[in-house]
């Protein structure tokens, strides 16, 4: 979602086609921290009764979470993956997020 500046964020589009169309346009729903430059690349999952969202935030990548209990408004919760010491692999960037959901079912 680009407001129009340098800032980009995360916006909703809901599709009722299977995601051929998307003509319900929510807005934004996670915009950047203040003084970060952008909030991008989400990653949404629903665990349990919870929607969870990983995305990259800040000047220099990073991942950050929020969490909705309808998947339309969002709580953002902070940077779950920040940048590392200086000399570590994740030192400069660490962006891009993805979700994986492992499930265990028992079988009785």
């Amino acid at each position: 979602f680009d407001r129009g500046s340098a800032n980009p964020s995360i916006g909703l589009s809901i599709s009722s086609d299977g995601g051929d169309s998307w003509p319900d346009y929510r807005g934004e729903v996670v915009a950047p921290a203040q003084g970060h430059v952008f909030a991008v690349a989400p990653s949404v999952a629903k665990v349990g009764r919870t929607w969870v969202m990983v995305y990259e935030e800040s000047n220099v990548a990073q991942v950050w979470w929020a969490e909705s209990n309808d998947g339309l408004r969002w709580n953002v919760r902070g940077a779950l993956i920040p940048h590392g010491r200086s000399g570590s692999w994740d030192a400069h960037s660490s962006g891009t997020p993805g979700i994986f959901v492992d499930r265990v079912v028992r079988i009785s």
